[in-house]
């Protein structure tokens, strides 16, 4: 067996520390357990929970890490975890326990369950495939990564913490990681496949994306960053490379991607990259090397909206250096622009230089912006057979028109939120509203699906501009 790139020799398999989540549901099992004898097993209780295994050892129990285990399925309804070189076997019914560790562990067998059809995305350490599964004949994307090229420490260290972040998150507007492997000289990252190439593309080749439209794409990032944050997670390089439509032309259904920048946040502001991110949508705290926190996704998060509705990015240099001294100083500048004043007014405070004064997501999501509809809708009220009073919806017909209503027919220009709730009737009297599902339905021209992997590194000298 090779030495696994996850090892850690400073540590053991069984340890007498707790590592519970108590938040997680716990599988109990009793499993045969080879012992120290040939041919001779004992029975025993083991429990798991996440990625806990516990282990009755007479009266008091032990523990084990089993994240990044490497995990062997065996014939005879075995399994073995193998971590730091030492080997764990258990045979019974352990499928509910498979399931479960495939979670956190490292498989071995990738050649025997992916077929790799073709590349569609390349980086400095990883190629991105498309595959089908060989039992099910699912598609899926598969991050690819050569062992040799990571020589440094620190660049281990970062694989290892972006898997851990991936396997803390289950949204559905955030990339999802379904299975690790790994062989003598690679290893595999299994994802959903997501057709519609990332939102660079999108906003390069079709017109741009309206305000009702950013809506609905910005409130689907919002609980995403919401849901994330609630995990102590920030992203840290949001920005339309890092976007990916599920589908092409589904320009609101984006799903966040690329977490390599991602880290949890701490106090003491020691990150494993401290200055990161991608000069125009990186919050200038960080340029600035201050403090931050949760709010500088908040700001990516606007200079992201406001290249959706612009076409154009928030800071333009003419070389990187000045781009990242533009994205410093944040002087902001939106007269030459259509956007309504609700809109600007959300942007000025997503990107307010000051973090103290910046909105938070809670902030955001209760905005004019969000709850004014800037698209009057025309409903036509009339009477029915049972004098009940009843909405249509008709945007398409010609007695839609307020310059040529019917004798039995009304016309009301009203405003609807269309991210509240649906309308319901009372007990007293019955309302129907039947609207027009509208749709909005984008061309996008067949391209090539690449995923973006170098990540912007920016340069360590210290800005002395302040707030």
């Amino acid at each position: 067996m090779f030495k696994s790139f996850f090892d850690n020799q400073d540590q053991g398999f069984w340890s007498p520390r707790k590592i519970i989540n108590t938040c997680l549901p716990i599988i109990e099992g009793r499993f045969y357990v080879p012992t120290k004898s040939v041919d001779q097993y004992d029975l025993i209780s083991l429990k798991l929970q996440g990625k806990c295994l516990i282990m009755k050892d007479g009266t008091s129990e032990i523990y084990a890490d089993i994240e990044n285990a490497c995990l062997i399925r065996m014939e005879q309804q075995g399994i073995c975890l193998i971590k730091n070189q030492i080997e764990f076997q258990l045979y019974g019914n352990v499928d509910d326990f498979f399931i479960n560790l495939k979670q956190y562990c490292i498989q071995s067998d990738f050649q025997s369950k992916y077929h790799l059809l073709q590349v569609i995305g390349q980086g400095n350490y990883a190629k991105v495939f498309k595959t089908r599964n060989k039992h099910n004949l699912a598609e899926n994307a598969v991050k690819v990564f050569d062992k040799s090229s990571f020589s440094l420490l620190s660049d281990r260290s970062a694989l290892v913490k972006e898997i851990h972040i991936l396997r803390q998150l289950s949204h559905s507007n955030i990339i999802q990681l379904h299975e690790v492997f790994e062989t003598k000289t690679q290893i595999y990252l299994v994802f959903d496949y997501l057709s519609g190439g990332d939102l660079t593309n999108f906003i390069n080749t079709q017109q741009l994306i309206t305000e009702e439209q950013a809506k609905i794409i910005m409130m689907e990032l919002l609980n995403a960053l919401l849901y994330m944050h609630s995990k102590g997670i920030f992203h840290r390089d949001i920005k339309p490379q890092n976007l990916l439509l599920r589908k092409k032309g589904q320009i609101t259904d984006l799903v966040i991607a690329d977490l390599g920048l991602a880290d949890y946040y701490r106090r003491d502001g020691k990150y494993m990259f401290t200055r990161c991110g991608t000069p125009g949508y990186v919050a200038p705290e960080i340029l600035l090397d201050y403090p931050y926190d949760f709010k500088v996704d908040i700001y990516s998060l606007g200079a992201l909206l406001y290249v959706m509705l612009t076409g154009k990015p928030l800071f333009k240099g003419a070389t990187e250096q000045e781009t990242v001294q533009l994205n410093t100083d944040n002087n902001l500048d939106f007269s030459n622009t259509s956007l309504s004043k609700p809109c600007v007014d959300l942007l000025q405070n997503m990107l307010n230089k000051n973090p103290l004064f910046r909105y938070s997501i809670s902030q955001c999501k209760t905005h004019e912006w969000f709850q004014l509809d800037t698209q009057p809708i025309f409903i036509r009220l009339r009477h029915s057979m049972k004098s009940k009073l009843q909405f249509n919806l008709d945007l398409n017909s010609e007695d839609s028109s307020p310059s040529s209503p019917k004798k039995s027919q009304k016309l009301f220009k009203i405003k609807t939120n269309l991210l509240s709730p649906r309308l319901s009737g009372s007990s007293t009297s019955s309302f129907e509203r039947q609207c027009q599902k509208s749709s909005i339905t984008c061309k996008t021209e067949p391209s090539e699906q690449k995923s973006t992997f170098n990540k912007l590194k920016l340069s360590k000298q210290r800005l002395s501009q302040k707030y």
